[in-house]
């Protein structure tokens, strides 16, 4: 990938994501799943009041590192996606909610208050 698409790509993802501090965000492994399965899954993220965004991972973890989330890095590891929403509750609701539609969707952890959590914090 050329230099200036990557620098693009992490502009509009610190854009996208310039209110994490506030929203939090789930980070889901998005390994297996169908095109039509990724349609409806963010269908019902959208629904909750959320979106869901498939990442790069070199990508997000330099626009995190940005935003000042180099925590999250962690949560980085194969195919993911990211889900977000106007509050950490929703977000975890709607990250809960997919997995549960798609059984080879899992959460990995997410970033609330300030901090990653594992995916047993998320289910509750």
């Amino acid at each position: 990938m050329p230099q200036l698409i990557k620098e693009l790509a992490v502009k509009e993802l610190q854009e996208q994501f310039s209110r994490v501090h506030q929203t939090g965000c789930v980070v889901v492994n998005y390994h297996g799943v169908k095109a039509n399965e990724a349609r409806e899954l963010r269908q019902k993220v959208r629904q909750m009041g959320g979106r869901m965004t498939v990442v790069k991972n070199s990508l997000f973890a330099i626009a995190m590192r940005n935003l000042q989330v180099e925590q999250i890095e962690s949560l980085l590891e194969g195919p993911v996606a990211v889900v977000q929403a106007e509050d950490p509750v929703a977000a975890a609701k709607a990250g809960r909610e997919i997995t549960e539609a798609c059984d080879r969707l899992q959460v990995r952890g997410a970033y609330v208050d300030g901090q990653v959590v594992g995916p047993e914090r998320v289910q509750k």
